[in-house]
């Protein structure tokens, strides 16, 4: 099948035209998209010079604003840094976030969870759990791991997921944290999250979801069985800050 790109890029692989057509200007806004990191931010300025390096016509902000809108970007509520997206669903979208550049994001976010950081701790938040958000199993594959925010259609943060694909065996995918902004429960956030999740897994081959869930957190238990999971197993005592938990893992088959 013909490229639909290709009458649109010159010598060098620059777009040197935006094509009209819906299937080739996708094409062209994919390739554009490619070219942005999930793991870092842009500044306007960063956006401006990518883009300018991939086409030859000169109107970055046409490209610029076509990604945004098509929310293959996102930007914070003052225009002044865009990230990459990593999917939408719905009005809600997903962003990677980085220990690298992330931290006071993550900081931010479950200063407005603290009821559930509580409910697990015993304490209020500290920079030890935002460091425990990033963290991961030994040996775990950086392309294993999820550390997602939970964003609305204007970009701001409503949530906070983990995750690791193929654990704790290749056909099993795992969500060890989903938190949302008590500001913002019930409005379809952590549901939005799951469901992408779970399609995601399924179309790279997994079988099923785990996760764990508290004895003390009766309500993120009825959370979870009404998106499809149930009980699968217990766990030994677990043991988190200054409170340890009777836990049970839940399972919900692809």
């Amino acid at each position: 099948m013909a490229d639909p790109l290709a009458p649109f890029l010159d010598a060098d692989g620059l777009l040197k035209q935006m094509p009209r057509k819906a299937r080739s200007r996708n094409a062209a806004l994919n390739m554009l998209a490619d070219k942005f990191d999930h793991a870092r931010p842009y500044t306007e300025s960063d956006v401006n010079a990518l883009l300018a390096r991939h086409h030859t016509f000169g109107d970055h902000a046409l490209l610029r604003r076509e990604l945004f809108d098509r929310h293959d970007l996102t930007r914070t509520a003052d225009g002044r840094i865009y990230h990459r997206l990593l999917a939408t669903h719905g009005p809600i979208q997903l962003r990677p976030l980085s220990k690298q550049h992330d931290t006071q994001t993550v900081a931010d976010a479950l200063s407005w969870v603290s009821d559930y950081v509580e409910l697990e701790t015993g304490h209020k938040p500290t920079p030890s759990d935002v460091d425990d958000f990033f963290d991961a199993p030994p040996k775990t594959r950086p392309q294993n791991q999820y550390t997602l925010a939970v964003l609305d259609a204007e970009g701001a943060v409503k949530g906070l997921m983990a995750a690791l694909a193929h654990y704790p065996d290749p056909h099993l995918w795992f969500i060890g944290y989903l938190a949302i902004d008590i500001r913002a429960r019930g409005q379809g956030y952590g549901q939005a999250a799951v469901n992408w999740f779970a399609q995601h897994a399924a179309s790279q081959g997994a079988k099923a979801l785990r996760l764990c869930v508290i004895e003390d957190n009766p309500k993120g238990r009825a959370f979870w069985e009404q998106q499809g999971f149930t009980q699968h197993s217990e766990t030994p005592p677990w043991t988190a800050g200054r409170k340890t938990h009777r836990r049970f893992v839940l399972e919900r088959p692809l």
